[in-house]
């Protein structure tokens, strides 16, 4: 279990700047349309967790349609061969639209909160690359976004963004989370095995529930359906 830093540092920073990672730095940054092209998605029941403080009320992961789970042709097999198919899939692009199943082999051991905002019915995830050398971006390599609503309709829909990224350098401590106080919300930053997370919560979601987010967080290959 992550322990909360209880230091929280204020800052009046725009959100595309926050962070280590930077979390909104044009992640979950493309078109609905990019996203639903012929897609289906799968839902599966809704488990409710309610937050002890407050009356902010959670939901297991496993409640939200994760969109990409649905994309044609994914890419299978070892770590080397997933992320060399998901980049030429991407024609180029340096955020590559990626299903869990991708992204728990491109990134072994990677984690994702096993509860999520009540009202989050979307799930977009990505893998995002280092265009010049067309492998994973050492910074940030994987992104997630959480919808309330149609994944891209509006800023107002997104209830989080995760960013994931290699925790080589990092001055985070293993088994801590370090909240910082934005102008928009609260981000959530630690680091557990070889990665480093940044989860962003705008508000109106509570320090509380933010931090009951990133404390959830599991491994993803054992979440896969």
């Amino acid at each position: 279990m992550l322990k909360r830093v209880l230091a929280v540092a204020a800052f009046s920073l725009v959100v595309a700047a926050c962070g280590e990672m930077g979390v909104l730095d044009g992640a979950e940054d493309l078109s609905d349309e990019f996203i639903y092209g012929g897609l289906s998605t799968t839902t599966t029941t809704t488990i409710a967790i309610v937050v002890t403080e407050g009356e902010v009320v959670l939901a297991s992961s496993e409640s939200a349609n994760w969109v990409n789970d649905a994309l044609p042709d994914q890419a299978s097999g070892v770590e080397q061969v997933v992320i060399s198919r998901t980049w030429q899939r991407g024609d180029g692009e340096r955020f590559v639209q990626a299903s869990r199943a991708e992204i728990a082999i491109a990134l072994p051991g990677i984690l994702f909160p096993a509860v999520v905002p009540e009202d989050v019915r979307w799930i977009t995830s990505q893998l995002v690359f280092d265009v010049a050398s067309a492998t994973l971006d050492a910074d940030v390599s994987a992104a997630f976004g959480l919808w309330a609503d149609q994944p891209y309709s509006s800023d107002e829909s997104r209830r989080a963004v995760l960013r994931v990224g290699s925790a080589a350098g990092t001055t985070l401590v293993e088994g801590e989370i370090r909240p910082e106080l934005r102008a928009e919300g609260f981000v959530m930053s630690w680091v557990a095995g070889n990665y480093r997370y940044e989860l962003f919560c705008p508000t109106p979601l509570s320090e509380a529930a933010c931090t009951s987010v990133a404390e959830s967080a599991a491994p993803l290959a054992a979440q896969l359906p």
